[in-house]
């Protein structure tokens, strides 16, 4: 498989799960900045790896890598 066609479907599997749009992370981004937020996190699975992180710092890149791994064979 050529480098290519990785990216390929590396995009198709990300257009197939991201539910915001870029209009919609565009305006939640501006939002974000008129109230001077120190985070701003766009999508579900954006504050899901954020809850995740915040409550389990020590375990977090192996909730991350085990949720890769699933993603990653739902999409074959």
């Amino acid at each position: 498989m050529t480098d290519n066609e990785r990216r390929a479907q590396s995009i198709e599997r990300f257009d197939a799960v991201a539910k915001t749009t870029p209009k919609d992370a565009a305006l939640r981004i501006i939002k974000g900045i008129e109230k001077n937020q120190p985070r701003i996190l766009i999508g579900n699975d954006a504050r899901m790896m954020d809850l995740v992180q915040r409550f389990r710092p020590a375990t977090y890149w192996a909730v991350l890598t085990r949720l890769i791994e699933t993603m990653s064979k739902a999409g074959k």
